[in-house]
């Protein structure tokens, strides 16, 4: 899932997010000790898709440890 508070919070379900990332018409980004980190598309072994920052290994660490949005 994402989500933001720019202007208006808005929030987006996790096959929306693969969607936009994959078609380019977005990218997401998240803070890691105050530095900007893509958030990018990968795949698991069973071929499902999932979404982990660039600055992760194969487990999504950092997006695990965001609050969830509201």
């Amino acid at each position: 899932m994402g989500g933001g508070a720019l202007a208006n919070r808005w929030k987006l379900d996790l096959d929306e997010v693969i969607q936009k990332i994959e078609s380019g018409d977005c990218m997401f980004f998240v803070n890691v000790d105050s530095d900007p980190v893509a958030v990018k598309v990968a795949v698991d072994r069973k071929g499902k898709k999932y979404i982990k920052t660039v600055a992760d290994g194969d487990f999504p660490t950092h997006l695990l440890s965001l609050p969830e949005c509201p």
